[in-house]
């Protein structure tokens, strides 16, 4: 389960979903109980981020995103959230509490929603503009310091 374990062939053929394309059609219910939607997501800048928390990559990624979320969460035409793959809530719950984070999850007990973006690999973050079109992505290949996501989601209409 365990993002080191997977192996990214140099032409990416594990993503699904690349830059330039449209957020999958999706719906998630988040740790507080509503729901979210890609559909939702129209309109809005958004940052969706694939992970488990077994990962040690997505471990140290996911308190980046967080702080990016920390940052413009009051923003109304902004949307983040974490969507599990292969992982319950306790376990997320647990990991969130140890780094005192906010960003919104869904757990996800299987791979379907992560089926939609990808095929292995994580962590994965897609940065969307307000037409749901896919700006930015990034793998275990290539995790954005917290300049660079921010930078990149500044870009975003």
């Amino acid at each position: 389960m365990s993002c080191l374990d997977e192996r990214t062939p140099e032409d990416d053929e594990t993503s699904l979903i690349r830059v330039g394309d449209r957020l999958p059609a999706f719906r998630v219910r988040l740790m507080d109980g509503t729901w979210l939607s890609a559909d939702s997501l129209m309109g809005c800048r958004s940052v969706v981020v694939l992970f488990n928390t077994g990962c040690r990559d997505c471990q140290q990624e996911l308190p980046i995103v967080d702080s990016l979320f920390r940052d413009h969460d009051d923003e109304p035409d902004v949307r983040f959230v974490a969507i599990a793959r292969e992982e319950e809530a306790e376990t997320i719950w647990d990991f969130w509490d140890a780094h005192d984070m906010a960003l919104p999850f869904a757990a996800q007990a299987d791979r379907s929603i992560y089926n939609l973006f990808a095929t292995s690999v994580i962590p994965r973050i897609y940065l969307s503009g307000s037409d749901g079109v896919v700006r930015y992505m990034h793998t275990d290949r290539d995790m954005p310091y917290r300049r660079q996501l921010e930078e990149e989601f500044g870009t975003l209409k």
